[in-house]
């Protein structure tokens, strides 16, 4: 094996274990992200040990060479494009979080891997994909095509998903998409041409590392306590929309645990906690796929529906499961809510801190009205 070869496919394991290690060691909010991106690390790393078998047997003589060289370079294959199709998977869940979307693009990619495998398992006993000649050394065959084909659909598919739906993804996510994409298929093509898969292996341990930077980005978006969006993520979404050509009208409501403190100090924080997760899990429950939930503060969440919506329904079906928790004393204490909305119009005169100020003065009022009525249980 020549030493660039070697050196390149060592670098390339190496950096995909540090970020498997790291990314292992770290908490994530969101599973299945989590199960993606790992399927991701584990399918290159396997591929990239079967490469390099690949490497240390090719050339050498005798029919058990040729035997473990067709296993290697099979399972090769189907761990490569496996990869490159959960990458896919990936870049469609980040950029939707739509599970129902989801399962359907694993169903295609499933269907796609399978008939792929199929073909590899056929090419065991014809030769088209590859072969080896009596010295044992890797040549491909005439059907090649087929298996670059299936290949480069996961970039196809990502190309047309864009331009069909890139109003629908945000600017960062469609720049990560592209450098995935250039960095893929640049390393496919002259890994292809010059027939030495070094320069594709580091193009992927690029693009992996690109993913986790972004995996990383997106976990301080994220309120590690109760998985839903924090401060942070709640500016950059009204950033982005401000960025947005046309008037866009959002209804923005505040919801605030009444007697929180009292939770605490009662119970305890852990239970304080478990309040906060079962708000969060309850608000999560009631929303829509394109409404945004964050909690904005201790004890508060913000929810951002498109005006169109009724926000008024909305808060009272929060407010209802809620209530109903509260009737089946599945806690030790009772859980309520105050809570005040506006609307956020994006390019004009009144800004989102305008509105915000706004909200937490009707909260303070719903507050005040609660305690003229004798309900001590409000901070």
């Amino acid at each position: 094996m020549p030493v660039y070869s070697f050196n390149a496919l060592l670098g390339s394991f190496l950096v995909v274990v540090i970020i498997c290690i790291d990314y292992l060691l770290k908490y994530n909010t969101d599973a299945v992200q989590r199960e993606i991106f790992i399927s991701c690390l584990i399918m290159t790393l396997l591929a990239i040990t079967c490469d390099f078998i690949h490497h240390m047997l090719a050339g050498q003589g005798g029919q058990t060479i040729q035997t473990a060289l067709y296993i290697v370079n099979t399972l090769y294959y189907v761990f490569q494009v496996g990869m490159m199709y959960a990458t896919v998977v990936f870049l469609d869940y980040i950029s939707y979080k739509n599970m129902k979307r989801l399962k359907i693009i694993i169903i295609i990619v499933a269907a796609i891997n399978l008939v792929h495998i199929a073909a590899l398992l056929l090419n065991l006993r014809w030769g088209f994909y590859f072969f080896f000649t009596n010295r044992n050394e890797f040549m491909y065959g005439d059907k090649y095509f087929i298996r670059l084909l299936i290949s480069y659909l996961p970039f196809i598919l990502n190309i047309i998903d864009l331009l069909l739906s890139y109003k629908n993804i945000s600017v960062y996510h469609i720049n990560l998409i592209f450098i995935i994409l250039i960095l893929s298929s640049a390393g496919s093509t002259i890994s292809f041409i010059a027939n030495n898969t070094s320069l594709f292996w580091i193009c992927s341990a690029s693009c992996l590392l690109a993913l986790y930077f972004f995996i990383m980005h997106t976990e301080t978006q994220f309120d590690v306590l109760t998985g839903v969006g924090n401060r942070r993520l709640f500016y950059e979404f009204i950033d982005r929309l401000n960025k947005q050509s046309g008037e866009q009208s959002w209804s923005i409501a505040m919801l605030d645990i009444d007697d929180f403190r009292y939770i605490n100090s009662a119970y305890g924080h852990t239970e304080g906690d478990n309040a906060l997760r079962n708000v969060a899990d309850t608000i999560k429950g009631c929303i829509r796929d394109s409404d945004l939930v964050v909690r904005y503060g201790n004890d508060e969440f913000i929810l951002a529906v498109q005006s169109e919506y009724d926000i008024e329904k909305l808060i009272a079906r929060i407010q209802q499961a809620i209530y109903d928790q509260n009737e089946k004393s599945v806690r030790a204490y009772k859980l309520r809510l105050s809570y005040g909305y506006g609307v956020f119009v994006t390019h004009s005169a009144q800004n989102i801190n305008d509105v915000l100020v706004h909200i937490e003065k009707l909260i303070c009022s719903q507050k005040n009205a609660k305690r003229r009525n004798g309900d001590r249980s409000v901070e």
